[in-house]
């Protein structure tokens, strides 16, 4: 079962008003330097920054098998101390690494953004004029 956290606890609030101004701030620099500069290989150096810094966040993660994971499902000769462990390192590797989120989210957002408006944008344009 998936459980939502309360982004208000814990030091969410700080990640939230993070993830925001970094979604703001790529945005205006995404969209505008382009235009200003015609600088036409920002998309390019989005998608490499997003990717490897998804690609370092699962690879710090271990891959998320250590997170919230059963101690039924672990070896059997693991201790029960060593099965604590086990699940309060991937806890500590995810609040370490969640920095990483408010980064990697903007980003998948702006070009979300962008994929609208290629593909929609001028047939909505088109609407209104």
């Amino acid at each position: 079962m998936i459980r939502f956290q309360n982004p208000f606890r814990k030091g969410g609030a700080g990640l939230m008003i993070l993830l925001i101004f970094n979604t703001v701030w790529l945005a205006v620099l995404y969209f505008t330097l382009p235009a200003i500069l015609h600088f036409a290989y920002l998309p390019v150096i989005y998608l490499a920054a997003g990717g490897a810094l998804t690609l370092w966040f699962v690879i710090y993660n271990k891959g998320f098998t250590h997170r919230r994971v059963k101690p039924e499902n672990l070896p059997q000769g693991l201790s029960k101390e060593e099965k604590e462990a086990w699940n309060e390192e991937g806890e500590r590797l995810f609040r370490r690494s969640r920095w990483a989120l408010t980064l990697i989210v903007p980003i998948l957002l702006i070009f979300l953004a962008d994929l609208i408006y290629l593909f929609f944008g001028q047939i909505v344009l088109r609407w209104f004029q």
